[in-house]
C-alpha cells in the first residue's frame, strides 16, 4: 500500500511482491485440485494461467482462498525465526487456504514522483527484479522465474509505470502471471464509485487494461475510509464496491480479479467482534456466488499466536483468539472446494 493521503491506509510502498501457492495446490492430492474444465493456456506444468476471466491451473479452473502475511519475509530472513514461516503455513493449510500474499519492503526516498520518474532509481527498480526473479532457491536450485509454487508477481502498490515494468517483468518471466497491487480506486471519470470520491491518480479500468497486467487486484477497507461514519453505511460501501469490481472484471476488463487484502481494524470506531465478523461474511459471501466469474479474496492479515504480535496492526487474525473468524474462514474454504469436486 502507497501512503495515501485520506485513501489506504498507510504504509512503506511496496517494492516487488509474490503470491505463492501452498505446498497442497502442487501435489498429487485430487481433492486438492480444481477441476472444472475451461479452453485456456492448458500447460500442465503447474504454473497458474488465464483464460478470460478465469485463473486456471493445470487446463482446470483455479478458485483461491488465502491470506496475508507480510512479515513472513521479514521472520525467514532470521534464522532464530524462519522456522516461524512453516508454523504459519500449517495454520493456514489447516484452515483451508491456499494462497499467500508475502512483500518485501525497498528503501524509501524523499518524493514519491521521482520514484517513478528518476532514470537512476527506475534502474535500481529493474536491478532489483532481474535479481529476484533469476535468483535460484537454495534448496531446490530453480530458479523463481521457473518455480510453479510462485502464482505470480506484483509490480507495486499504485506504480505510476506500469507499461514500462510489465514489459521488463514479462521480458525475463514469461511464465508467471503479473499484477499491479493497486488499491482498486477508479479514475477521474468514475470518482463516484470512490469512498469520498477519493482521487488517488491510479484507474482500475485503465490501468488493468494493460496487455501485460494478467490480472486485476483490489483492497477494501470501509473502516479506515469511512471511519467517521456507521458500520452500517461502511458496510454499504463494501457491498458495492465489490460488486462493481467484480462487475468490471467480467464485463469491461475481461480479466480475473483478486480482493487480497480486506478486513477490520480494532483499532477503528464503531469495532466489535461482530461488526468484524459481518465484514468477513458479506465480502467471503459475494466472492463464493461470484467464483464462476473470478472473485477471490486474501484476508489482511494471519498473525501467529504470541510470536509476531509487533506485526498486529489491529486486523491481524490469531486462529486460537478468533474462532469465529477461523469458522468462516474453513467454511469458505469447504465450499470452493465443493465447487472444484462438482463441477
Amino acid at each position: 500500500m502507497g501512503c495515501w493521503v485520506g485513501g489506504e491506509r498507510g504504509r512503506r510502498p511496496d517494492f516487488f511482491s509474490i503470491f505463492t501457492l501452498s505446498v497442497s495446490m502442487n501435489n498429487n492430492n485430487n481433492n486438492n485440485k480444481p477441476s472444472q474444465f475451461r479452453l485456456g493456456q492448458v500447460r500442465g506444468d503447474g504454473f497458474v494461467t488465464t483464460s478470460g476471466i478465469q485463473l486456471m491451473l493445470d487446463g482446470k479452473t483455479f478458485y483461491k482462498h488465502g491470506f496475508n502475511a507480510y512479515w513472513l519475509m521479514l521472520v525467514a530472513y532470521d534464522p532464530s525465526t524462519k522456522a516461524q514461516v512453516t508454523t504459519s503455513y500449517q495454520q493456514a493449510s489447516s484452515q483451508g487456504l491456499t494462497v499467500m500474499w508475502a512483500r518485501d519492503q525497498g528503501q524509501q526516498i524523499s518524493s514519491d514522483d521521482g520514484f517513478f520518474t528518476n532514470l537512476l532509481v527506475k534502474q535500481f527498480y529493474k536491478n532489483n527484479i532481474q535479481t529476484v526473479l533469476t535468483r535460484q532457491n537454495t534448496i531446490t536450485g530453480v530458479a523463481y522465474k521457473d518455480d510453479p509454487t510462485i502464482m505470480a508477481w506484483e509490480l507495486m502498490n499504485a506504480p505510476e509505470w506500469i507499461n514500462e515494468m510489465a514489459s521488463f517483468v514479462k521480458s525475463i518471466d514469461s511464465n508467471h502471471l503479473l499484477a499491479i497491487g493497486s488499491e482498486g480506486y477508479y479514475g477521474s471519470n468514475e470518482l463516484y464509485y470512490n469512498p469520498n470520491n477519493y482521487q488517488s491518480g491510479t484507474d482500475f479500468i485503465t490501468h488493468n487494461q494493460i496487455s501485460g497486467i494478467d490480472f486485476a487486484t483490489v483492497h477494501t477497507y470501509p473502516d479506515h475510509w469511512l471511519s467517521n461514519l456507521s458500520n452500517d453505511t461502511q458496510l454499504t460501501l463494501l457491498q458495492n464496491w465489490v460488486q462493481q469490481h467484480i462487475k468490471d472484471a467480467h464485463l469491461t476488463l475481461g480479466k480475473p480479479v483478486l480482493f487480497e487484502e480486506f478486513g477490520r481494524s480494532f483499532n477503528e470506531p464503531g469495532y466489535s467482534n461482530n461488526a468484524r465478523l459481518v465484514v468477513y461474511k458479506t465480502l467471503l459471501y459475494a466472492v463464493y456466488y461470484s467464483a464462476n466469474i473470478s472473485g477471490a479474496a486474501l484476508y489482511w492479515q494471519l498473525l501467529m499466536e504470541g510470536t509476531v504480535s509487533s506485526y498486529q496492526d489491529g486486523y491481524g487474525i490469531e486462529f486460537s483468539q478468533s474462532p469465529d473468524i477461523a469458522a468462516v474462514i474453513s467454511d469458505q474454504s469447504r465450499k470452493l472446494a465443493s465447487i472444484n469436486q462438482t463441477t
